[in-house]
């Protein structure tokens, strides 16, 4: 993908650890780890595009979003359709 080797990361800590260098982040990852990443990535700078669910409870949920609106940051939520019936075959 042509992706520059200083681009390329072991994890989401080690990307997440580095100053900000693009405007959004996109968190696709398993649902529990939504919340430690999107706090962090706010607090970074970045807006989101947030996989659903958001994060598994409610208040992770409206923490994310206080902290969304504390720091002026938007959070977009994907809404995939893994529970659709059709993906089931």
């Amino acid at each position: 993908f042509s992706i520059p080797a200083e681009n390329c990361v072991e994890s989401w800590e080690d990307l997440l650890n580095r100053p900000k260098f693009a405007d959004l982040a996109v968190i696709a990852t398993q649902d529990h780890a939504h919340y430690e990443q999107a706090l962090k990535a706010i607090d970074l700078g970045y807006h989101l595009l947030l996989e659903k669910p958001v994060a598994p409870t409610a208040q992770e949920c409206m923490d994310i979003w206080h902290q969304a609106t504390k720091y002026d940051r938007k959070v977009m939520v994907c809404h995939v359709l893994r529970y659709t019936p059709f993906y089931y075959t």
